[in-house]
């Protein structure tokens, strides 16, 4: 599945499910997109400074601690019921989208630098056409 169809419809769907609303929905969006901007400066220095595939694998454990929380918040509030679970249903999965955030600003950046670094000169091009081409394709 792809990103887009995850986090785009999916997730909000089952928000609004949850909380009866849009506007947590938003929050959690907010939640992601902030704590993968201030993730990205100080990652992008690390990995410039010292090991960029490095970086990327601790972004790959912490996206494997996302992917365990967005699960059990999933499944916690689906078996629990009642106004408690929900709201802990719902701070779980504000936890797992910070954690998503982090993440996708730890490996986003230091993977493209990486793979840039991998490409030989005058061939950028080619190849970052490639890499565009099959992040569309995957979102079909």
């Amino acid at each position: 599945i792809s990103d887009s169809t995850w986090n785009g419809t999916v997730l909000v769907s089952y928000v609004y499910v949850l909380t009866g609303g849009n506007t947590y929905a938003g929050y959690l969006e907010a939640v992601y997109g902030i704590s993968k901007f201030i993730a990205a400066f100080p990652v992008g220095y690390i990995s410039d400074k010292y090991s960029r595939s490095r970086v990327i694998v601790f972004g790959g454990i912490l996206g494997f601690f996302a992917i365990s929380v967005t699960v059990f918040a999933v499944l916690y509030g689906e078996f629990e019921s009642g106004d408690h679970a929900q709201s802990m249903c719902y701070y779980l999965l504000v936890v797992s989208m910070f954690c998503w955030g982090v993440t996708g600003g730890i490996i986003e950046g230091p993977t493209l630098a990486l793979y840039a670094d991998c490409i030989p000169t005058g061939q950028r091009t080619k190849f970052y056409v490639y890499l565009w081409g099959t992040y569309t394709f995957s979102n079909i």
